[in-house]
């Protein structure tokens, strides 16, 4: 009986997936289910490589943020108060912030106020 029996070869796994995914193609109650399943399967990988590349990227900005603070902000600690460099790191903050100025515009109008004040105690 085993002399009877007609050997197939096995058809590609990749195209057995295209014609489970096909809408064109009629299927049954299981090959329906299954590509279901497989679309799922995909959209999960998919948002799964999403996620994992955005936790990386994430990583990086927190690595760099990581050397600004220890080559930026970290002599700070170890210098005295010295306004020429204090102005130089708000330059570098404001510049890795976006560059949107606010900063330097804010200190300006201190120093401002300050130097008013110091004019009118003075006079």
């Amino acid at each position: 009986m085993a002399a009877d029996v007609e050997q197939k070869a096995a058809r590609p796994h990749g195209e057995l997936i295209r014609e489970l995914l096909d809408s064109r193609i009629p299927k049954s109650e299981r090959e329906h289910a299954a590509a279901r399943e497989i679309e799922r399967l995909r959209a999960d990988a998919e948002r799964y490589r999403w996620l994992r590349e955005r936790m990386v990227a994430e990583e990086i900005v927190n690595k760099a943020y990581a050397v600004i603070a220890l080559r930026v902000v970290g002599p700070i600690a170890k210098r005295p108060a010295d306004p020429e460099y204090c102005g130089e790191l708000d330059a570098v903050i404001d510049q890795a912030r976006g560059g949107c100025g606010e900063w330097a515009a804010l200190d300006a109008a201190k120093t401002d106020q300050q130097q008013a004040k110091g004019g009118q105690t003075n006079a």
